[in-house]
């Protein structure tokens, strides 16, 4: 399981997702930002952020668009950016409860 996860990490960095990949990334993105809308605690972290980092406040009604416009070369860029070829792996196996 551990070496099939990081060759999927590796083809990431390497290829890019493909359009199928890319487009259930997209789904899943505005998925969450459609149930997250409805929650005060989104709002109140994205106004924060947006203030914290003097940003455009307009921007928070722009995420869905800014969804849309996720590329497969952003989707690499972040993987190559955040994900290290040195990277330890951790599986964490809890105990079980009685």
């Amino acid at each position: 399981m551990k070496k099939a996860a990081l060759e999927e990490l590796s083809k990431l960095i390497k290829n890019g997702p493909d359009d199928k990949e890319l487009n259930k990334i997209k789904e899943a993105q505005k998925l969450e930002l459609k149930e997250n809308m409805k929650k005060n605690d989104y709002w109140l972290r994205e106004l924060y952020s947006l203030i914290y980092y003097g940003e455009d406040l307009e921007n928070i009604l722009n995420k869905e668009e800014q969804i849309d416009a996720l590329t497969a070369e952003d989707v690499q860029n972040a993987a190559k950016q955040y994900i290290a070829d040195n990277m330890t792996v951790f599986i964490l196996m809890p105990e079980k409860t009685e």
